[in-house]
């Protein structure tokens, strides 16, 4: 449902704290060499600034699919899943694309070439989420006939039953 939607996004992002974390211990320790300090600044300066950007966008996008998903339950009456899922991810994947594009590289890119980035990357998001359609489904079925057999085991529901799209994918 949408409280374990929640927690997901902030295990997320608690996984993400702790790889910039990561990247600062190793900034704070002394160099082994100060020729290769130089290297390992290079590579790992801009990784402060990406995974900052990564968690700003992260934290931002995904609240807003959570909420977006679950609004767009309401306006269809928990009909048609594919609008939900569609919908509520590709605008999620905007705020991210344009939040993570800038961040991260804004002063570092001209104007032109983010605006590049962010539609090259947003057009990319859209195609693979119209693609994970069918698997949004097959996940839904799977859970419906898990949640059916054990519902079954325990006897809460005969075989007649059945449960609803709305209850398997509040499970998901």
């Amino acid at each position: 449902g949408k409280r374990r939607a929640v927690y997901i996004v902030w295990a997320g992002l608690a996984a993400e704290v702790i790889t910039l974390l990561l990247i600062g211990l190793d900034y704070i320790q002394p160099p082994l060499s100060p020729e290769h300090q130089e290297l390992f600044e290079r590579v790992f300066s801009p990784q402060v600034r990406i995974v900052l950007a990564s968690i700003i966008a992260y934290l931002v996008s995904q609240h807003h699919d959570v909420w977006a998903f679950w609004k767009w339950k309401e306006i269809t009456r928990g009909k048609y899943l594919w609008i939900r899922n569609n919908a509520s991810t590709m605008v999620s994947q905007l705020i991210d694309t344009i939040l993570f594009t800038t961040i991260a590289f804004y002063g570092l890119v001209s104007i032109n070439e983010l605006l590049n980035m962010i539609f090259s990357l947003w057009l990319f998001k859209v195609i693979i989420a119209l693609l994970d359609t069918p698997f949004v489904y097959l996940g839904v079925t799977l859970v419906r006939k898990y949640v059916e057999q054990k519902s079954m085991l325990l006897g809460l529901i005969s075989s007649r039953d059945i449960v609803k799209e709305d209850y398997a994918t509040s499970c998901i």
